[in-house]
């Protein structure tokens, strides 16, 4: 009867765990709700735990699945739990039906056990045992009760004595039972899902990636054993060659999909089309799936949303709480039905991009028409600054491109791997980059692909040595593409080396690369690096080289805006107290960023709002600009440090110490797992701030 697969969830749930006791100090009942894998289990221990460190007797009952449909099982297994001792006292007729109840003797043929002796016995034994001291029942698993069990607990708490505690702990369903079993008025302490921090402190008590912290969160909603299996299904992907990047899609398999199936299956079966619609729809709305074919869907909705998978908002819009379970939904559902449920979408959505993204899904052939169009909805999102969607979107386009025309294949595949780049997607990168490489491509088209996979990967720069030495040698003869691959060589040796001599060597040889081939852009970007390295290293030329980075023509809001003069002339009047003019030219910046789609130029505009915010001592303001930050991070899929090490600095200022060096150690061992010598001395300097 004893639960099985339950996580180790203390982790966030000390508050919770005092709200217990007081209510069951106050009450003598308490009601311990939440989803499947939410932690009740682990938090029901604790308190009955800490009851038998004070010498209390403590009884658990834990039905499972399987017991529900056993008459009496729940009882028996109660009554198994009590001491021999607490039986013996009984009256002849109790101590009958009890041994009948526990099978240690045989009811006569044709006879029905009799209720009441039962139920008078287990009231018996429990005022025996709360008249040698207080009495705890912990009954985990409510819902799980068979029928038969639940009657008679109905019948038994409503006689015991005040020194018998109950404590019931269920999974969120339509029909609770243990608020009916402790009696009305019984408080309720609902467990919630973990923050994004105390997903954090899980995954590093059971040694997984810190860095990847904010995208399990994010898949698994904070539920506990979610995020774990999807930890596991993490370390399998790893152990058989896949490793795991911070902006990857988290791998819905093994352990993982067993979990968001169990969580799926609390939800009434009819309600799974309706929820597999709304797992392939970019942005579910009800009125969406109702002209998908789903004319109940609220109401289906509805239940879902009792059973906590998903939320439905005042307007219609309808969220999951795990990123896990749409993933896992669509996997399930088989080429066929997804076929079907896309079809009936690009019929219904109202955005002209997403109804041929799902034309594109609900067929698995080629096509040139419908890859052309493709296409232009792939340059539609460029526009609008959803580079990761074109990315998504110039991959299915390559996919439906016919055999017969391999040269627009290779520029979609390009094209993707680019998009991917900006967008701060590992994942579509290294596949869009993987299919050129397989094919026919030039040597500029590979290069291309290489520099995408170099900057989707953030501040993880340290491994990247042999994509570099590829790159180098497809660029032989081009100095433009040199000059590309020298600029990032010049960013590796800073941030992956901590070099900054090695930095500024390298950006001064992409600079004279640049201006062989005529690159004013890359030109402009590589005299941007030697000015940075050079501030770092105390070059009394550095603003004269900033000067003439600044001279040069440029877009002006080129993609990687972070490495342009522009902006590093931002940081410049930052670092020498312009506040007003670093905060003015930020303001500007802001909003241009988004329009490129460019996710880290975006983060790195809001950090240097943090920054500056905090030097003018608006300390509110600096925080609201790290939390942007912060979210933009996990939502993006960006190398964590710097964000954490954002976070910690405005918290050091205007919040918690404790959050603070919460924060920086989170920030430092992201940044030692991703090899950003940058940011993990910057994460040390702040955590040292903090404990001096």
């Amino acid at each position: 009867m004893a639960a099985t697969g339950n996580a180790d969830t203390n982790v966030g749930h000390g508050a919770l765990i005092e709200a217990v006791d007081r209510a069951l100090t106050t009450h003598g009942r308490a009601v311990l709700t939440g989803c499947a894998g939410s932690g009740k289990t682990e938090v029901a221990r604790a308190v009955a735990a800490a009851a038998a460190r004070r010498r209390e007797t403590v009884l658990n009952l834990a039905p499972e699945a399987c017991d529900r449909e056993i008459p009496e099982a729940a009882a028996a297994a109660l009554l198994a739990s009590v001491p021999r001792t607490a039986l013996d006292r009984l009256a002849g007729p109790q101590r009958t039906a009890v041994a009948l109840l526990r099978r240690e003797t045989r009811r006569p043929p044709r006879r029905p056990r009799p209720r009441s002796p039962c139920a008078l016995a287990v009231v018996e034994v429990l005022r025996g045992l709360a008249t040698a001291g207080p009495v705890l029942l912990v009954l985990d698993n409510a819902q799980w009760l068979d029928p038969e069990s639940t009657d008679l607990l109905r019948f038994v708490l409503r006689l015991t004595p005040p020194r018998v505690r109950v404590l019931a702990a269920e999974c969120v369903q339509s029909a609770p039972v243990a608020e009916s079993l402790c009696g009305p008025g019984t408080p309720v302490v609902h467990v919630p899902p973990l923050g994004a921090d105390e997903v954090a402190e899980l995954l590093l008590r059971h040694g997984l990636p810190a860095r990847l912290a904010g995208r399990i969160h994010q898949a698994s909603g904070g539920n506990p054993r979610l995020a774990l299996a999807l930890g596991h299904s993490l370390a399998e992907a790893a152990g058989q060659g896949g490793g795991a990047h911070h902006a990857d899609t988290l791998p819905v398999t093994g352990q993982a999909r067993e979990v968001a199936r169990r969580l799926l299956a609390t939800a009434p079966g009819r309600t799974r089309p309706t929820l597999l619609l709304a797992a392939l729809a970019a942005r579910p709305t009800t009125a969406l799936l109702r002209r998908a074919g789903r004319p109940d869907a609220e109401a289906e909705l509805a239940q879902a949303e009792r059973a906590a998978l998903v939320t439905v908002a005042e307007d219609g819009t309808v969220a999951f709480t795990a990123g896990a379970l749409p993933a896992a939904l669509a996997a399930d559902a088989g080429w066929p039905e997804r076929a079907v449920g896309h079809a009936a979408l690009a019929a219904a959505v109202d955005d002209p991009v997403q109804a041929v993204r799902h034309r594109a899904l609900a067929v698995d052939t080629p096509d040139a028409d419908l890859a052309a169009d493709i296409t232009r909805a792939a340059d539609a999102c460029r526009r609008r600054g959803q580079r990761a969607l074109a990315a998504e979107l110039g991959l299915l386009a390559a996919e439906r491109t016919p055999v017969a025309l391999p040269q627009e294949e290779l520029a979609r595949l390009v094209g993707a791997a680019e998009d991917a780049g900006w967008a701060g997607r590992a994942d579509l990168a290294r596949r869009a980059t993987r299919a050129v490489l397989a094919r026919d491509a030039s040597p500029a088209q590979r290069v291309r692909a290489r520099l995408a996979v170099i900057d989707a990967a953030g501040q993880a720069l340290a491994d990247l040595d042999e994509t570099i030495a590829h790159a180098l040698a497809d660029a032989a003869g081009d100095p433009s593409l040199q000059a590309a691959v020298q600029l990032r060589i010049a960013w590796k040796h800073n941030i992956g080396d901590g070099d900054p001599v090695r930095a500024r060597d390298a950006a001064a040889e992409a600079g004279a690369l640049a201006k062989a081939g005529g690159d004013q852009v890359a030109e402009a970007m590589a005299l941007t690096v030697r000015a940075r390295m050079g501030r770092i290293l105390g070059d009394p030329d550095a603003e004269d080289i900033l000067a003439r980075a600044l001279a040069l023509p440029a877009p002006e809001v080129p993609l990687g805006m972070r490495n342009a003069p522009q902006f590093l002339a931002v940081r410049h009047a930052l670092f020498d107290d312009r506040l007003a003019d670093a905060r003015r030219q930020l303001l500007v910046l802001l909003p241009a960023v988004q329009r490129t789609g460019s996710a880290e130029d975006v983060f790195e505009v809001l950090r240097s709002m943090t920054e500056t915010e905090l030097r003018r001592g608006r300390c509110v303001r600096a925080t609201a600009h790290a939390r942007r930050a912060l979210e933009l991070t996990i939502e993006a899929g960006l190398s964590p440090g710097p964000a954490w090490y954002v976070a910690a600095t405005a918290e050091a200022a205007a919040g918690s110490f404790a959050r603070a060096a919460a924060y920086a150690r989170r920030g430092i061992r992201a940044s030692e797992e991703e090899g950003d010598q940058v940011f993990l001395s910057r994460g040390l300097y702040a955590l040292g701030t903090v404990e001096l």
